[in-house]
């Protein structure tokens, strides 16, 4: 049975995390944040912990992967460690520049939510709050983009609004 089905919260991981900055490897890696060039290479089961004790330690991370696949993935073991609503995805556009395409209305939603996050984040709730952790694929990165996205501001429609003000 799921934990929907049972009524519960979905289960967190985060005494795991309190575990592994233990760890002298990671401990290691929390000591270095301030050298001009960090990289760390480890088993990728490593990823989720070293970016949850880098957030731990007041920093804000952009987590790249290759494909939109593992930062799905990524997003969800994330989601174990620290608070659901600080880990966002960052999702790539289905089309390619060359292509005469648009990409999906939901995509761009959701790129300009979390580009709206980081410039702007609410104090009134928690899915529009704060942002720790960026999660983005490669494509996404890459693709070209507008400045200043992230300071316009969304229209906002509640039940029972008449629009007319």
């Amino acid at each position: 049975m799921s934990d929907l089905a049972l009524g519960t919260a979905p289960a967190t991981l985060a005494a795991l995390l309190t575990a592994a900055q233990g760890d002298p490897a990671i401990a290691e890696v929390q000591a270095s944040f301030d050298s001009a060039a960090l990289t760390v290479s480890g088993p990728a089961a490593l990823q989720p912990f070293v970016i949850a004790a880098t957030v731990r330690a007041g920093r804000t991370v952009l987590a790249v992967t290759s494909n939109g696949r593992e930062a799905d993935d990524l997003v969800a073991d994330l989601r174990c460690l620290l608070p659901a609503d600080e880990v966002v995805l960052y999702p790539g556009w289905e089309t390619l520049p060359h292509e005469r395409l648009s990409p999906r209305a939901d995509t761009v939603g959701q790129r300009m939510a979390v580009l709206r996050r980081l410039r702007h984040p609410s104090t009134d709730e928690a899915a529009t709050g704060p942002i720790s952790v960026v999660v983005a694929p490669i494509r996404a990165v890459l693709q070209p983009q507008v400045p200043g996205l992230g300071d316009l501001k969304p229209v906002a429609l509640r039940a029972g609004d008449t629009g007319c003000d």
